[in-house]
């Protein structure tokens, strides 16, 4: 395929007026191999020009080569492929897919119109590609942009953002997943996110399904119950699932269309929403309200404000609320306290029950089964108890509310 100094003329009112006096400059005679021009581009250090090319002209060629090591910048018209390694110091561009047995390595950046592959590690500046794949780590000091997956056997880390903006048709695609830690400004998958130990952002995580490490709560082997942690200075939010090995921590909310799973602890700076369910091991903590369809925590559960949950709220524990409890039971091993009102559907177990404003038990039961089931169980009768029917651990006889 031939540039002429007519193709340059039309790419010049979209992109840059010195295009073709460079392209004149360089070829005299008005016309050059696609390639070509592109190698002078590099020689040259005009990137731009080479991009702008690549991103008019489309190339089905594919250049093959023993190994990249000595140019600054390298720009393939179509589709390059490295026996070995890539090693750059500037920009290693592609009009199709980048493909290496071994490293890739470009401080200046990686960018093809298709999918970015290496056998070992990929370490540049950013990256932008339609797929990202590499058998080791991906190490970019600004961003990180695919259209369908990132995926590295170690970690992937960015100085910028994380993105995989589209959903693949393809169940192998997972969006973008890491052997080790995901590492990142802000990590956005339309799909999901995985990693084998922990992924942090200092701003967002955004996914459809966000797991790190191994997680099960019906198991006796601890070797099972260790993983990673996800870790935002931001939020945290999810289309489905959230789930940890170890802890989910966000600056602000913590959002997900299902579940959310740790098992260790679950702490948000501000609100904890989930359709499904939220569990932990150890405490649940929000600066905002907790708003779930059920919890369970081994330990704590805290919110600065309300706490409502949909069925059954459990904590091992104290439970702790700046506003009102409310759920369809409550169960504590330590004392319920909450500065408004304490409602349960059915029955209410702690320690020692304590509201500001009531205590109200069996709201969806009739007052002749409160004594079967909306038992209020505490050591003490509490003093503003409303509704439901006292009894002490030890007397199963008990007492009727107000």
């Amino acid at each position: 395929m031939r540039i002429t100094r007519e193709v340059m003329e039309c790419l010049k009112r979209w992109h840059n007026v010195g295009m073709v006096e460079w392209f004149l400059r360089r070829f005299p005679e008005g016309e050059a191999e696609y390639q070509d021009v592109l190698n002078a581009a590099a020689a040259d250090g005009e990137s731009y020009y080479a991009y702008a090319l690549m991103k008019s002209i489309k190339s089905e060629t594919t250049i093959e080569v023993d190994a990249i090591t000595d140019c600054k910048h390298f720009f393939a018209a179509g589709n390059l492929v490295i026996k070995t390694s890539a090693i750059i110091s500037g920009k290693l561009y592609a009009g199709g897919s980048i493909q290496a047995g071994e490293d890739i390595t470009a401080k200046g950046g990686i960018w093809t119109t298709h999918c970015v592959s290496a056998g070992k590690n990929i370490n540049t500046d950013s990256i932008e590609a339609d797929r990202i794949v590499a058998g080791g780590y991906i190490k970019a000091d600004g961003p990180i942009r695919a259209e369908w997956e990132i995926t590295a056997g170690d970690y992937i880390k960015a100085g910028g953002v994380i993105e995989a903006l589209q959903r693949s048709d393809s169940s192998r695609h997972v969006g973008i997943k890491a052997g080790t830690y995901i590492k990142g400004e802000y990590i956005k998958a339309v799909s999901r996110i995985e990693a084998g130990t922990d992924i942090t952002a200092s701003d967002l995580i955004e996914g459809d399904y966000i797991t790190t490490g191994l997680l099960r709560y019906d198991t006796n082997d601890e070797e099972n119950k260790t993983g990673g942690d996800i870790v935002s200075r931001g939020d945290i939010q999810a289309r489905s699932t959230i789930k940890a090995g170890g802890n989910i921590k966000a600056g602000r909310d913590i959002k997900a269309g299902d579940n959310i799973l740790a098992w260790q602890g679950i702490d948000a700076g501000e609100a904890i929403e989930a359709i499904g369910g939220i569990r932990a091991s150890t405490n649940i903590k929000a600066g905002g309200k907790i708003n779930v369809g059920h919890a369970h925590a081994g330990t704590d559960i805290e919110a600065e404000y309300d706490i409502v949950c949909g069925s059954t709220l459990e904590a091992g524990r104290n439970l702790e609320s700046g506003g009102d409890i409310k759920a369809g039971a409550i169960d504590a091993g330590g004392n319920i306290e909450a500065r408004g009102s304490i409602l349960s559907g059915s029955s209410i177990t702690g320690a020692h029950i304590e509201a500001r404003i009531g205590i109200f038990a069996g709201l969806n039961e009739r007052r002749e089964s409160w004594p079967t089931r909306a038992k209020v169980t505490a050591a003490t009768k509490p003093d503003n108890l409303n509704s439901g029917f006292w009894v002490e651990p030890e007397d199963p006889n008990g007492e009727l509310g107000k």
